[in-house]
C-alpha cells in the first residue's frame, strides 16, 4: 500500500500537495484542503487506501487539467469544444476536461460571445472575408452557426462591419475591375453563395 512521504499545505490558495509512494518513487498530487481534511489529514508515514488514492488521483488530474486549460487560453482564444478536445488530446479524461472548461467559463477566461465577436471582426475587417466564408471558418473551430450568425448580425447592426465596403477594399487590393472577376472573387471570399 502506498505511503505518504510528505505533506505541504498552502492555506492562502487552499491547496495541499501530498507526496505518495515509496523511498525510490515519489509522485506529487495536488488536492484541495477540503479533500485533504476529508481524508482525515494523512501525515508522513500514513498508508493511503485504494478509495482515498482514487479520490486524490481524480482531484489531481482535474487540477492539472485546469492549469493546462489556462495555458492554452493564454496562447489564443478557443471555443469550449476546441478547448475540451485539446485537453483530451493532451491525455486528460473527458470528466477532467469538462470540469476545466466549466471552471474557465466560471472565472471569465473563456467567454465565447466576446471571442466570437473579435474573431468575426478580424475575419471581416482585416482579412476581408465575407459572411459565408466566416461562418464556415469559425464553425470549423467549434463555434455554433447560430452564435456565429448572432455575432455577425450584432457587428453589422452596430456598424463595426460593412461587407459591401470590405468587398470594395478587397477588389481594390487585388486590382479587380471586371464584373466577371468581381463575381468570382465574391464566391471565393464568401460574399455570395
Amino acid at each position: 500500500m502506498p505511503k505518504v512521504l510528505f505533506v505541504s499545505q498552502d492555506t492562502v490558495k487552499k491547496r495541499c500537495q501530498i507526496g505518495i509512494g515509496d523511498d525510490l518513487d515519489v509522485k506529487k498530487y495536488t488536492v484541495s484542503l477540503a479533500t485533504y481534511d476529508s481524508l482525515r489529514c494523512p501525515v508522513r508515514g500514513s498508508e493511503i487506501g485504494e478509495e482515498a488514492m482514487e479520490l486524490i488521483c481524480t482531484e489531481d488530474e482535474s487540477f492539472r487539467a485546469i492549469r493546462k486549460a489556462y495555458t492554452y487560453l493564454a496562447d489564443h482564444d478557443r471555443s469550449k469544444y476546441a478547448l475540451k478536445m485539446r485537453l483530451i488530446q493532451a491525455g486528460f479524461s473527458k470528466e477532467a476536461s469538462e470540469l476545466a472548461v466549466r471552471r474557465c467559463v466560471e472565472h471569465g477566461y473563456l467567454d465565447e460571445p466576446r471571442q466570437l465577436e473579435r474573431a468575426v471582426e478580424r475575419e471581416a475587417n482585416y482579412k476581408l472575408r465575407g459572411r459565408y466564408y466566416i461562418k464556415r471558418h469559425l464553425a470549423g473551430k467549434g463555434y455554433s452557426l447560430s452564435d456565429i450568425d448572432r455575432a455577425i448580425d450584432l457587428l453589422v447592426d452596430r456598424g463595426d462591419i460593412d461587407f459591401d465596403e470590405n468587398f470594395d477594399r478587397l477588389c481594390e487590393k487585388r486590382g479587380i475591375e471586371s464584373d466577371e472577376d468581381r463575381t468570382s472573387l465574391k464566391y471565393r471570399f464568401g460574399y455570395k453563395i
